[in-house]
């Protein structure tokens, strides 16, 4: 719609003597004017927006449902073809392996099995893909499935993206779908955990979608990506209040308020069984800390965990060493009795501290 980043469809690409490239397509979201900066996707090549014609009169601006024509400054008319988009940069993120919701025509003549080569309709895009089925091996006509589609190229897709499908020999048309995910992961694809973020991705409302993402996400929703792939500005607005979020360098991450507290917990009570399996140590750095206790969670996420402790004094740091604020450095027995032996050396005034190697003897 028209609050997204701008997106055309291009369906066609052609050069004009005096004038230099010329794209045409439908826009399908937000809105662009002359001058702007934007991206050819899926092969990332920028372009500057020289002049625009919208429904066959110039203009300044174009924006959401209307046919427009782009002529595209910086770039060739071979570099953009029928199926590309014109994007805003921060909307370019092809994909190759995209989660949907596929419906299989009532007319289909058989069933879709898993696996099942098909022609993949989008904009003006046409790839050749596979199906993955999620649930069950066959899709029968008329039926519904979660399913992954690996197309052989990439090409720019998001989230709400209506598609169709044709049959292997591209005869007729077997069904077709909406993109949930236009990142799907390549394992761990049908786990009872993917299927109820699947089922989530599918609620219309969109604070109602990401108060369920969050409740499903113990290790945060990266919210940048998440803006990038449902096409949205920012989901600040959009979050529950209790929910906690972390801003490092370059990322936001989203937290819902009984996650973080569970966070929180956990890395008190790593820290004090740290404590009990290595007495002789002060503590991990935050970076063995990270790896031992959370490693699926986000650097700046863990940072800003520690952060947290710290400020509230549920947690120190000596030098570069974390730990709780009632730990010392303690020695087992035979530690002990081996240190009375040594001490006397050690207590010495001698022009030299003793060597190791002589004390070890």
């Amino acid at each position: 719609g028209v609050e997204g980043g701008f997106r055309l469809a291009v369906d066609r690409s052609f050069s004009l003597k005096g004038v230099g490239t010329v794209v045409t397509g439908t826009v399908f979201s937000g809105s662009v004017q002359v001058g702007d900066e934007l991206t050819i996707s899926p092969s990332g090549q920028t372009a500057r927006l020289r002049s625009l014609h919208v429904m066959n009169q110039a203009a300044h601006t174009g924006g959401a449902g209307q046919r427009c024509a782009l002529n595209l400054g910086g770039v060739g008319k071979d570099e953009v073809q029928r199926g590309d988009w014109i994007v805003t940069h921060r909307l370019h993120a092809p994909s190759a392996r995209f989660d949907v919701r596929l419906t299989l025509s009532s007319h289909a003549s058989q069933a879709l099995q898993h696996w099942a080569p098909v022609h993949f309709h989008l904009g003006a895009a046409h790839v050749m893909a596979r199906v993955a089925l999620l649930e069950g091996e066959s899709l029968v006509p008329g039926g519904s499935a979660l399913a992954q589609l690996v197309t052989d190229s990439p090409i720019g897709v998001l989230h709400g993206d209506v598609f169709i499908v044709r049959d292997s020999a591209a005869r007729l048309t077997i069904g077709g779908g909406q993109v949930l995910d236009p990142g799907g992961p390549a394992r761990k694809r049908k786990t009872p955990q993917r299927l109820a973020e699947l089922a989530a991705l599918q609620i219309h409302d969109t604070a109602q979608r990401l108060d369920r993402l969050l409740e499903l996400s113990p290790y945060g929703l990266n919210l940048d990506s998440l803006a990038v792939n449902w096409n949205r500005e920012s989901l600040a607005g959009d979050l529950p209040l209790d929910s906690k979020i972390v801003h490092a360098s370059h990322e936001s991450w989203a937290f819902s308020g009984q996650h973080w507290r569970s966070l929180q917990a956990k890395l008190i009570a790593d820290m004090d069984g740290f404590h009990q399996q290595f007495p002789d140590e002060l503590g991990p750095d935050a970076g063995r800390a990270r790896r031992m206790f959370m490693p699926r969670l986000a650097n700046a996420a863990f940072n800003a965990l520690i952060e947290g402790a710290l400020a509230e004094h549920a947690l120190q740091r000596s030098g570069s060493w974390l730990h709780l604020p009632t730990h010392r450095i303690t020695l087992n027995p035979m530690e002990e009795a081996l240190y009375l032996r040594i001490r006397p050396w050690l207590e010495t005034i001698a022009p030299d501290s003793p060597w190791v190697r002589d004390l070890a003897r």
